[in-house]
């Protein structure tokens, strides 16, 4: 998965960008009262994807296509 799709499906389910150095960027969702830090890798790893997928809550499809 490429971190733009990520962010975007990040900030498409309420998630908005809190702070952006060193080699992450750190997202928090003020609704579920949650943050976490995402690399800022080009591509992020199926593995990594479905922690994000756990951690917030949403659904992953297989292939780290979260929904």
């Amino acid at each position: 998965m490429k971190l733009t799709d990520l962010v975007r499906h990040l900030q498409t389910h309420g998630c908005i960008l809190v702070r952006d150095r060193g080699k992450h960027s750190v997202y928090c969702n003020a609704a579920r009262e949650r943050f976490t830090a995402v690399p800022r890798h080009r591509e992020i790893n199926t593995f990594t994807a479905e922690i994000f997928a756990a951690i917030w809550g949403y659904q992953s499809q297989g292939s780290a296509e979260l929904t």
